[in-house]
């Protein structure tokens, strides 16, 4: 059988996490829910921020981030220019400009005076990913965004667990996103994403939009938004791993 890294995870935590599957199963709460909630606080206490919203993919925690800070056609949006295809339809589902930057030989990732030399009028925000986990150069990347008022926004879909000066990486940007795919290192069960970030407003406006624009079901919706509410299971499986990503990272690189 092949053993691949998610079979690996998904064996230490299996005693623990299949009663409570089969739990969330028999009380029938399967979206969103009291276990998402709990995991939202684990993974934003986990990252630094003090926000997380848990959706439906890491593609929708990126769409919706941009939604959410008002992005759209009439702004410019900063990616690598070596990017899933993933990332820039975020961008081109909003409306917004992509705007390609470069990025340094050594790690992948946006080159930070590439992204000073593309910032225009338009420019609303850049995007830091952190490609094949290796974290983007994030001192110099906040003190631009600073500087310049353009929104950080880290993409972690490849790099949950990565650190940046031994410090988890999606812990600078104004929001940071993550993917939980099950093929990610700390992926779920299934399809899921999650965004964190330090802004209420941000935070708030991004629960609406995952679930149809209202705050909860059954009330008026307040604004056009999406289906991407997250899975209890899945919130159940990745908040369980999140107990030994440290671990298993050490291990690897210990």
């Amino acid at each position: 059988m092949r053993y691949t890294s998610s079979a690996y995870e998904f064996s230490a935590i299996e005693s623990d996490l299949l009663p409570e599957i089969a739990e969330l199963a028999r009380e029938d709460r399967l979206v969103l829910g009291e276990r998402v909630e709990m995991f939202e606080k684990q993974f934003a206490d986990y990252v630094g921020k003090t926000y997380a919203v848990g959706v439906g993919s890491g593609a929708d925690a990126l769409h919706i981030t941009l939604v959410a800070l008002g992005i759209d056609e009439r702004h410019e949006v900063i990616l690598p220019a070596n990017i899933c295809i993933a990332v820039l339809e975020a961008v081109v589902r909003t409306g917004a400009q992509p705007r390609f930057a470069d990025i340094c030989e050594d790690t992948l990732t946006l080159d930070p005076e590439h992204v000073r030399s593309s910032i225009g009028d338009r420019t609303k925000a850049f995007l830091a990913v952190h490609a094949y986990g290796l974290p983007a150069d994030l001192d110099d990347l906040a003190a631009l965004a600073e500087e310049t008022g353009v929104l950080m926004i880290e993409a972690c879909g490849q790099a949950m667990g990565a650190r940046f000066r031994g410090w988890p990486v999606g812990g600078s940007g104004f929001v940071s996103c993550f993917s939980l795919n099950p093929t990610k290192i700390g992926g779920g069960l299934s399809e899921g994403g999650i965004l964190c970030t330090d802004s209420r407003e941000a935070a708030e406006r991004a629960r609406r939009l995952r679930d149809h624009g209202r705050e909860t079901i059954g009330s008026p919706a307040q604004e056009v938004g999406f289906s991407s509410r997250m899975s209890a299971i899945n919130a159940a499986c990745v908040g369980r791993k999140l107990e030994h990503l440290d671990g298993w990272r050490n291990g690897m690189t210990g």
